[in-house]
């Protein structure tokens, strides 16, 4: 099984991050009631529950673009509210999300496609608001 996000080089990671706009596009033209920030994930995780019934068929090759755009929304609401960048792993080979696109924010780090993939294995319509909401209470404490 292939990730949905293969990236293998910096210059693979660039030109991934340069493309963000049109895939976000596609998913809000799919799912046009999406809005952006935090309040929108318990509607996110309602459109991965709704996509995927198990991990392997959200990481099959047939779902690649809906995952990757599903990750980038989740990323950019990660990013934006929490401040940070986007970036990648690609010297350690051990690390967790070598090779994935993460959002490094001031209270941690956070791979999309590994909290995507994560929501359909939990199942419980409140795992990605509840990881926001510590990440928030995380952050409001450090300032």
């Amino acid at each position: 099984m292939t990730t949905p996000l293969p990236t293998t080089t910096h210059d693979d990671f660039e030109i991934w991050l340069s493309d963000m706009d049109a895939p976000l596009q596609a998913l809000r033209a799919d799912y046009p009631d999406l809005s952006d920030g935090p309040k929108s994930l318990p509607a996110l995780e309602s459109i991965v529950l709704s996509e995927f019934e198990t991990v392997d068929a959200a990481l099959g090759p047939a779902n690649t673009r809906r995952v990757d755009r599903l990750a980038r929304y989740l990323g950019e609401v990660f990013r934006t509210t929490l401040g940070g960048e986007w970036g990648i792993e690609l010297k350690d080979e051990k690390d967790a999300y070598f090779g994935l696109p993460v959002v490094k924010t001031p209270v941690g780090i956070y791979c999309p496609l590994a909290l995507v993939t994560a929501t359909v294995d939990r199942r419980r319509g409140i795992y990605l608001s509840g990881i926001m909401s510590k990440a928030i209470l995380r952050r409001d404490k450090k300032l």
